[in-house]
């Protein structure tokens, strides 16, 4: 039995995605969407504008409603990609939010603002001129996830929105959509402690999977019924799993937060001391004694690592555990995999990259005759982690 929100209008900006579609289904029965992939206009400058239009008019109509009510009755989701924000960024001041939703900060007290995307530190910038509470949320787990008991939301308020006088209002109807939709573990932290974390369980699992993916597949590594559990073997499943995200999501991830750029600058100064050829374990002792050091650098305690994690990075840390005694002797050149992977980030070449890397893994695939689960790898490496 799942609690009402108390709530009487819901809208969700970008509502034709996976992951705001899982969100609808918890939301009112009248829940609008302005659907951004709906639109046929043939610029982005152009679809920029309209979805503008939109939004100002239902966030004018929502106001007026509310002009006798003194509690939060309406709730706007904004679930569109991170470089919606980083384009607004580019506007001065408050002008930025104007090129968001074509609206001022003011008039809006009694609206509840909601962003979901993977980094939250540009949709907080951002958001924090508007007059009503401004939370973020980030669910940790692809749209493929059915049992959402066992995985992780993160919320987030500035400190700014933490003072607003119906904070702890907007923070109860959050937490209510969560529980409602069967989260136990829900987690609360300002933006830049939620991307700083993100950068770890996020960027640098992406790296570490793409890089020694195409280190294992560069060097002619062919995954068939014999090898199909092998370590070499998961990680291309794992690859074939991202799939399940355009590939605009990767590219916001690692273009859009911050603190990746202590991850990259520690990437770069390492991979000028790699040799030119390396046993795979000795591939995997690198990126384990990475992981520990990038863990120590952010910050990140025992407790976080344990309990914050998307269903990758513990397949992940599950890898680099399970490796720890190890030995494969099987040669890769990681180095050159590093350097193809570090110069897409620096050229902006992701996407190019990202796609040529999965037409690898489609052909791995295809010739393997074998059937792979990626759910059970995922299920398989996170249970060494629980037993740790």
């Amino acid at each position: 039995m799942t609690a009402a929100l108390n709530i009487d209008n819901a809208y969700i900006l970008g509502g034709n995605g996976k992951m705001a579609g899982l969100l609808k289904r918890y939301l009112p029965s009248n829940t609008k969407s302005i659907d951004i992939g709906t639109l046929t206009s043939t610029s982005s400058e152009a679809k920029e504008r309209i979805v503008r239009r939109i939004s100002s008019s239902e966030l004018k109509s929502i106001s007026k409603r509310q002009l006798e009510k003194s509690g939060i009755s309406s709730v706007y989701i904004l679930s569109i990609p991170n470089s919606v924000y980083m384009n607004a960024l580019e506007a001065p001041g408050k002008s930025r939010l104007s090129k968001l939703l074509g609206i001022s900060g003011r008039g809006h007290s009694s609206t509840l603002f909601m962003h979901q995307t993977s980094i939250h530190y540009p949709a907080a910038k951002i958001l924090d001129n508007i007059s009503g509470p401004v939370f973020g949320v980030h669910m940790l787990h692809g749209s493929t996830v059915t049992d959402l008991e066992n995985q992780t939301v993160v919320i987030t308020s500035t400190p700014l929105k933490a003072r607003h006088h119906k904070y702890q209002e907007g923070f109860t109807i959050i937490r209510q959509l969560k529980k409602n939709m069967g989260y136990k573990n829900i987690f609360h932290m300002t933006p830049d402690r939620h991307d700083k974390i993100m950068s770890n369980i996020q960027f640098l699992t992406h790296s570490m999977l793409l890089t020694l993916g195409g280190a294992i597949m560069n060097n002619g590594y062919q995954v068939d019924s014999n090898n199909i559990d092998s370590i070499k073997s998961d990680i291309i499943v794992l690859l074939n799993r991202m799939k399940n995200q355009p590939s605009h999501v990767y590219k916001g991830i690692a273009e859009g937060n911050i603190f990746n750029a202590g991850v990259v600058y520690a990437l770069q100064k390492i991979v000028d001391q790699l040799p030119n050829e390396m046993c795979f374990d000795e591939s995997l002792g690198f990126f384990r004694e990475f992981v520990n050091k990038n863990n120590l650098q952010l910050g990140i305690n025992n407790k976080e690592r344990r309990q914050i994690s998307t269903p990758m990075s513990r397949a992940r840390d599950g890898i680099i555990l399970k490796s720890t005694d190890m030995k494969d002797d099987y040669k890769v050149d990681l180095k050159s995999s590093l350097i193809n992977y570090l110069q897409a980030l620096n050229n902006n070449g992701y996407e190019t990259y990202f796609s040529e890397i999965m037409c690898q893994v489609d052909e791995q695939l295809q010739r393997s005759n074998c059937y792979f689960n990626d759910a059970k790898v995922i299920r398989r490496y996170g249970e060494i982690i629980l037993n740790k």
